[in-house]
């Protein structure tokens, strides 16, 4: 036996395993980079941090400006290198964590030599007269120094290619300032090595700056720094502003940042279940109203609705579903009334049956009767009588076959209406020379009204329902044998009324359309509505988009039809 599964358990699980899938895949990615994760929080913060100092130096006033820097280098341990567009050194900031040789110049005066770093120097002799190679540290009066030697030694001599902006200068008196080991000096040391290069050679400062900041930076101790950059444009001159900050994550810093990572998780799981089954009930409750629906209907019960407002696809499918229960209840109200139909044409069925086999035994009867006379030559009149009976009876049958043949063209839509403009009295009045000799003979009264008008009809059709109507008349008159045809003008149409004296009631009016309705009793005339004639004659007329009737008027039994004026 096949298990009925919940449709909102099913929503419920594919949903909840796609999320616990992500959620899982986070907490695997977010639990082997958590080191990292934390990194880039501290860097961020340190970030922040710096870009608050420097956003202070650029709105402060010259003699408060140094001093923002000074302040964020001894908070951080962070010494900062300043310097604009044109690598015009920003005060001496950086340079006061620095072993510096300050030596004076003749016609120059005061330079100062970076030497920090240069352990030998601590022993120079300040009073001898020095040679110093260098080369300018950006726009200021910084150098870089090459060569430092005296008359009787060389204090410092490096092989590095000299540049065109290498000077040679001699110093006559010369003092040292020695910076102690810190943090600060340190860190300052290492902002001096990176950027010294871009400053004395003046590199294109951004692809510089976008360089070194690209990757951590590890010094001899496997300390890591990130080189952090900032520019502003102070009083339309780009400058440029440089530190570092190590970023050092201990173990019980990863162990609490993982710890609340973790318990973090749990909460956001524990509501990530509960708002899935949320989310599942919410979807599912549509559809399952929906399945509810479509079992009622496959049930025959029509008259529930789905009444599911969404503006999406359940909402239209909703809409389909009443669509097609509207469709099934108007269907099976159908099919009820062609199945009481098909009762009653069972029952016209066998009437008809019962009528031509009647009418064809007594045609058929005469026809033998009266071969048989003339085969054995048993004369009471002339033989032409006998074969004008049987030629009559023979026209029946054949009436009979064409009506029953015409039916079943219009029925199935084989006939074609053309339709063209002809006068209606000269259509009439050809219709009725056929029956002249019918009228004559029986002593027919014939009463006719004509108006010469054209019309727009299909001749052919609108001259066959005249002369089934004109022959029903004759056929069904009664003793008096009156006939009365008139053509009446009608706002834009035309009147035809045929008229033959005797009764018809009311209730055989409402049937006299009908195929093989069998008048009541009570009516004197015999009314041809026992065949297909009328049946015909309503087709072709629907067909024409024609008003028409039969009513008693008087003692005579009269039908209307119309048919559309042309304007000449």
């Amino acid at each position: 036996m096949k298990i009925k599964k919940s449709i909102m358990l099913q929503i419920f699980f594919t949903i909840l395993s796609i999320f616990l899938l992500v959620f899982v895949v986070q907490f695997i990615f977010f639990g082997k980079y958590v080191t990292s994760l934390y990194s880039n929080f501290l860097l961020r913060d340190i970030r922040a941090e710096f870009q608050s100092a420097v956003e202070q130096f650029s709105n402060s006033k010259n003699e408060n400006a140094n001093s923002v820097l000074s302040t964020y280098a001894v908070s951080y341990d962070a010494p900062v290198l300043a310097f604009t567009e044109d690598y015009s050194v920003i005060g001496q900031g950086l340079f006061n964590y620095l072993s510096i040789l300050t030596v004076r110049v003749p016609e120059v005066g005061i330079s100062r030599i970076l030497i920090s770093g240069l352990n030998e120097l601590r022993n120079i002799n300040l009073n001898d007269l020095l040679t110093i190679e260098a080369v300018r540290v950006g726009e200021s009066n910084y150098f870089e120094p090459y060569s430092i030697r005296s008359t009787n030694k060389i204090y410092l001599y490096r092989q590095t290619e000299r540049t065109t902006s290498t000077k040679t200068i001699t110093a006559t008196s010369n003092w040292y300032t020695e910076n102690e080991a810190s943090l600060l000096n340190d860190r300052a040391r290492i902002i001096y090595d990176l950027m010294k290069d871009c400053l004395i050679n003046r590199k294109d400062i951004k692809t510089y700056l976008a360089a070194i900041t690209k990757e951590p930076f590890t010094d001899k101790r496997g300390t890591s720094y990130y080189i952090i950059s900032e520019s502003r444009s102070i009083n339309g001159v780009v400058t440029y502003f440089v530190t570092i900050r190590p970023i050092v994550v201990s173990k019980s810093e990863v162990r609490y940042f993982s710890n609340y990572f973790y318990t973090v998780y749990c909460i956001l799981g524990i509501l990530l279940i509960a708002a899935v089954f949320i989310l599942s009930r919410k979807l599912s409750a549509p559809i399952v109203r929906l399945s509810n629906v479509t079992s009622k209907l496959a049930s025959k019960d029509f008259s529930v609705r789905a009444n599911v407002n969404l503006d999406n696809e359940v909402g239209q499918l909703s809409e389909s579903i009443n669509v097609m229960a509207d469709n099934l209840q108007a269907a099976m109200e159908e099919l009820q009334q062609s199945a009481e139909i098909a009762k009653v044409n069972e029952k016209r069925m066998k009437l008809l049956l019962a009528d031509l086999a009647h009418e064809f035994k007594t045609p058929l009867g005469i026809i033998s009767l009266y071969s048989e006379v003339i085969e054995n030559r048993m004369f009471e009149k002339e033989p032409a009588y006998y074969f004008g009976i049987i030629e009559h009876e023979i026209e029946n049958l054949t009436q009979m076959i064409d009506e029953t043949i015409q039916l079943s063209k219009l029925e199935a839509g084989y006939w074609e209406y053309k339709p063209a403009t002809f006068y209606i009295s000269d259509l009439i009045e050809g219709a009725l020379s056929r029956f002249s000799e019918k009228i004559m003979r029986e002593n027919f009264t014939l009463k006719v009204d004509l108006l010469d008008a054209m019309v727009f009809a299909d001749g052919r059709r609108i001259e066959q329902v005249l002369t089934n109507l004109i022959s029903n008349a004759l056929k069904y008159s009664s003793e008096k044998k009156i006939i009365e045809v008139s053509v009446t003008r009608e706002n834009e149409n035309v009147k035809v009324r045929i008229c033959n004296d005797g009764y018809i009631s009311e209730q055989d009016i409402n049937h006299i359309w009908e195929r093989y309705y069998r008048a009541s009793e009570k009516t004197t005339a015999r009314l041809p509505s026992e065949g297909i004639g009328l049946e015909i004659v309503k087709h072709i007329l629907i067909m024409h988009n024609s008003n028409f009737e039969v009513r008693q008027e008087d003692d005579m039994v009269c039908f209307y039809f119309t048919i559309p004026l042309v304007d000449v």
